[in-house]
């Protein structure tokens, strides 16, 4: 809740988009499977070189990182424990410059979001999770942090197929 009142102090720094993505998907994906032994995820990486740096808020496009990576893996895992050995989690990363943009993708083929709650995600204090295990309040920083930015964070997904979330970066 803190994060969510404070101003966003951090300073605008050229930053490589793409070593920031993989460095927080591979911290991200260590600090979940230490909570969670048995969870596993093919993870794939498209960086485009084009993208080079950016001018952004470094600590906090990795919170955005996290976020999104740990809410994947979450979903995953969830549908390991319903499907069993016959699911693979794969977790599919990429960046692509599109013009004046800089596009991060992070796709899941987890659980997906239900199209009765999609409107909802990104509201402060809404969660799916049990009750303990989240506040609700990742996304809604999350939304907070992109308008913050001048840029834009959509959501696509169907249930219990994928769940894809795209940044959309200002060059």
């Amino acid at each position: 809740m803190l994060q969510h009142s404070r101003r966003h102090t951090g300073s605008m720094e050229l930053t490589d988009l793409n070593e920031l993505a993989d460095e927080y998907l591979k911290l991200s994906y260590h600090g979940f499977r230490s909570k969670h032994k048995t969870f596993i995820c093919d993870l794939h990486t498209s960086f485009d070189g084009a993208i080079g740096r950016i001018e952004i808020i470094p600590q906090d496009i990795g919170h955005i990182f996290v976020n999104l990576f740990n809410n994947a893996f979450y979903s995953m895992n969830e549908k390991a424990k319903l499907k069993g050995n016959g699911y693979e989690a794969k977790l599919f990363v990429s960046t692509e410059k599109k013009g004046n943009k800089a596009m991060i993708i992070v796709k899941d083929n987890g659980l997906g979001i239900s199209p009765t709650i999609i409107d909802k995600i990104f509201q402060p204090f809404f969660t799916t999770k049990p009750t303990g295990e989240a506040t609700g309040l990742g996304l809604s920083l999350s939304y907070d942090i992109i308008k913050a930015h001048q840029a834009e964070l959509k959501v696509d997904s169907k249930e219990n197929e994928y769940a894809t979330f795209t940044m959309e970066l200002n060059y």
